[in-house]
């Protein structure tokens, strides 16, 4: 979600920490005031180092840097392993439990820290046993002893399981966090400016703007959150996997799913993994995924398998029986021909199944969203989805136009095209009200036709174009509220182009 978004789902209080991260110059102290000045300040807040520095000055000012520290990680992580980096009080607390007593869980088994050398893990043990020893590790210590665990090439996943062995992880006695302390966790976390909570929701969630993740993900010096290496590591075969473990001196038996679990464990990174590999052998792995070069050194084809990993959604496809749900969720990466995304996910398997799951995607909004009925069109040569105004009985149709490159900008073809469906439908004594035409984004020269269409459909019919991202915004925002009525889709009768400030306005105006 981005910070546009998120503030609107936002009441005073929680806006008021967010400014005072940034500012104790507060001019005004109501809603419109404060979600005027986060949106006046998103670069600052978005700000790589910004972020580094918000976070690195509350750990450091803390009473207890690294255990609180811990915990604001084990936070973050949290969120950025989640759909849309959002999830409720009680999932966050939850996944933070399970994560502990799972680390606490391994420690017991020596297998689990086979992999580091005797005469390292006796050092390292040593100075995190002492540094621990009045339960405080100051600034000074947490420096000694992550400069020392860098030095013998121990991993921070490692770490964990070593202070768990020594009866000190995530707390004194191996007590993982309270419930209380994650909240406290997630407030500090909003007065710097981190976590955004949106209070106003059904269902309220806390949030990591999409402004944000970056410079999350590098002050948590994460490559890959914890899924999305999962599905790196899917791609590989059982002997290279067996060949990382070996190397890392580990047990190689057992199934695929066996052994990625534990080259996760050992807190590994993805960068790594891959460098093991032959650049010939990196080379095929490009290959098969969409949109990825395969030419370049090493190094270039490395970053670039990781990124191509990186920029997949966190999106839970599950089970349904309607698929077009599943395509619904996918919306904006089917209008936009996301292909890494969307075979990635399989969703489609070719692009040319990439239009159909589009308009299906877009069927269902309409109906299982917005509570219209689609009508079923006869024929080959018609729009892609035609639903009824209530009041008049007079048409809404509308056209999906996917894009790969570039904006909108309504060619003259598209024009002809949507020309004849509304003049076809008024021969059949059908009047077109309002004709929408999906797009992924839209230039502005796209209004022009969008006119011109109006005057030349000898019916006066509107024309509207909306991003496939603002048209889902609409039926969420919908769905959540107004689960028994239908959407007045006099909102989306208008010509020109539907952005969301004027989104806004009208389902202002026709609520």
């Amino acid at each position: 979600m981005k910070i546009e978004d998120i503030v609107d789902k936002m009441s005073k209080s929680y806006l008021e920490r967010i400014v005072k991260s940034f500012t104790n110059e507060i001019y005004t102290k109501d809603e419109k005031g404060y979600r005027n000045q986060i949106s006046s300040n998103i670069d600052f807040l978005s700000n790589k180092e910004k972020i580094k520095e918000r976070l690195s000055k509350y750990i450091k000012d803390s009473k207890n840097p690294y255990f609180n520290g811990l915990l604001i990680n084990f936070i973050l992580k949290t969120l950025l392993s989640k759909n849309q980096y959002k999830a409720t009080q009680e999932e966050i607390i939850e996944d933070i439990k399970q994560s502990e007593q799972e680390i606490i869980k391994k420690s017991k088994s020596p297998e689990n820290l086979k992999h580091i050398d005797d005469k390292s893990l006796e050092i390292f043990e040593t100075i995190l046993e002492v540094a621990l020893e009045d339960n405080i590790i100051t600034d000074d210590e947490l420096n000694l002893v992550n400069k020392v665990r860098k030095k013998l090439s121990i991993q921070e996943k490692d770490q964990y399981l070593i202070q768990a062995k020594l009866n000190k992880f995530p707390q004194k006695n191996n007590i993982i966090h309270e419930p209380s302390q994650i909240n406290q966790g997630l407030n500090d976390l909003q007065k710097c400016g981190i976590i955004f909570y949106c209070n106003k929701l059904n269902e309220p969630i806390f949030v990591l703007p999409d402004e944000l993740i970056e410079g999350v993900k590098i002050y948590l010096g994460v490559e890959l959150i914890e899924d999305k290496f999962n599905d790196l590591l899917e791609i590989l075969t059982k002997s290279e996997l067996s060949q990382i473990l070996d190397d890392l001196q580990l047990l190689q038996s057992g199934t695929k799913e066996e052994l990625i679990n534990r080259v996760l464990m050992t807190g590994i990174k993805p960068s790594e993994v891959l460098d093991s590999l032959t650049t010939t052998r990196l080379t095929e792995i490009c290959k098969k995924l969409p949109d990825v070069k395969s030419s370049g050194t090493k190094e270039e084809k490395i970053f670039q398998i990781i990124k191509y990993f990186d920029e997949l959604v966190n999106i839970d496809v599950g089970q349904s029986e309607d698929k077009r749900e599943v395509y619904y969720k996918f919306f904006e990466k089917l209008a936009k021909k996301d292909m890494a995304n969307l075979i990635g996910k399989k969703i489609v398997k070719h692009e040319r199944d990439v239009e159909l799951a589009f308009e299906r995607a877009t069927n269902y909004l309409f109906e299982k969203k917005l509570n219209h009925k689609i009508i079923k069109q006869k024929g080959t040569e018609h729009s892609d989805g035609c639903i009824k105004f209530e009041k008049n009985g007079e048409l809404l149709m509308w056209d999906n136009k996917t894009k790969m490159h570039d904006k909108y900008k309504f060619p003259n073809s598209h024009m002809k095209q949507f020309k004849r469906y509304i003049r076809d439908a008024n021969n059949k004594g059908e009047r077109v009200s309002c004709f929408l035409v999906i797009v992924p984004e839209f230039d502005e020269k796209a209004n022009e036709n969008a006119e011109r269409l109006k005057y030349e459909s000898g019916i006066d019919t509107d024309v509207a174009i909306i991003s496939a991202e603002n048209l889902k915004w609409i039926a969420e925002e919908w769905s959540k509220n107004k689960k028994e009525e239908s959407f007045n889709l006099q909102v989306l009768n208008k010509t020109g182009l539907l952005t969301k400030d004027v989104l806004k306005s009208r389902i202002k105006l026709f609520s």
